[in-house]
């Protein structure tokens, strides 16, 4: 009974383990092209100018697992001028 229990937990603890070290590592290896694919995306969808603090810009990929959170503390978005 034991044995078996500790081969389920086994059976279920190393895909786990296995698919967070694998998203963990592409997450990491394509960080910077995430940063500039939401730069692309906010600049397509806003109509102003905006700056962004991309050193500060952070991301989780496992607490809303299967989306991504982006945090992006540093956005400036510019108003309209006035006439």
């Amino acid at each position: 009974m034991k044995k078996a229990l500790i081969r389920i937990t086994l059976f279920l603890l190393i895909p786990l383990l296995v698919l967070v070290g694998t998203i963990w590592t592409i997450a990491f290896k394509y960080e910077d092209d995430l940063k500039s694919f939401i730069v692309d995306e906010l600049q397509l969808h806003l109509t102003r100018n905006i700056e962004l603090g991309i050193k500060r810009m952070e991301y989780n990929v496992l607490s809303h697992f299967p989306n991504i959170s982006v945090d992006i503390p540093d956005l400036l978005i510019h108003s309209l001028k006035r006439r």
